[in-house]
């Protein structure tokens, strides 16, 4: 089970978001501001699989925590949240308000694997978009796609036509 860090000075906001990482199979620690979350990462040695901050809070912003946090444990993804502030710093932002799902989306896009190629980039997209239910359904049928396509690919196609006509749409050669 992974383990995150939920940073918030508001409790209701921290146990919402607690509540949906914990249907997404993630144990939860909770922290009021900056400072006691910095403690947290520093006594867990940078343990954690996932940090949600939010960005304004008393005694330590979340901005200078997930800075803090990429500087000594740069593995940890940090995901900011704000009703106030926008953010663009390299990091993970959500507005709030905002419904699971919107937070459910932006942990699998940090933990999809990355991809190299366009195919493997719109593929780990369509997964991230997908509850898990449906992501192994889609896995199984694109398998099977896959291999069709390569049967297709590697089949010997022979256009035999009548006095000539349509063998210009072979592409390729009758040997």
């Amino acid at each position: 089970m992974a383990l995150s860090l939920i940073v918030d000075d508001e409790p209701s906001v921290r146990r919402y978001v607690s509540t949906i990482l914990q249907r997404e199979d993630f144990q939860t620690l909770e922290a009021e501001d900056g400072a006691h979350a910095l403690q947290i990462v520093e006594d867990l040695d940078g343990g954690l699989d996932l940090i949600v901050s939010d960005i304004q809070m008393p005694n330590g912003d979340g901005l200078s925590l997930a800075h803090a946090v990429k500087d000594s444990f740069p593995a940890v993804p940090v995901i900011l949240i704000s009703g106030y502030a926008t953010q663009d710093d390299g990091f993970e932002f959500l507005q709030k308000p905002f419904v699971p799902s919107v937070l459910v989306k932006a942990v699998r896009k940090l933990f999809a694997p990355k991809a190299s190629t366009r195919k493997e980039k719109a593929e780990a997209f369509v997964m991230s978009q997908m509850d898990p239910s449906e992501a192994s359904v889609y896995q199984e049928h694109l398998a099977t796609c896959q291999a069709c396509m390569q049967a297709v690919e590697d089949a010997q196609v022979f256009v035999k036509a009548i006095r000539g006509a349509g063998r210009h749409f072979s592409d390729r050669d009758e040997k």
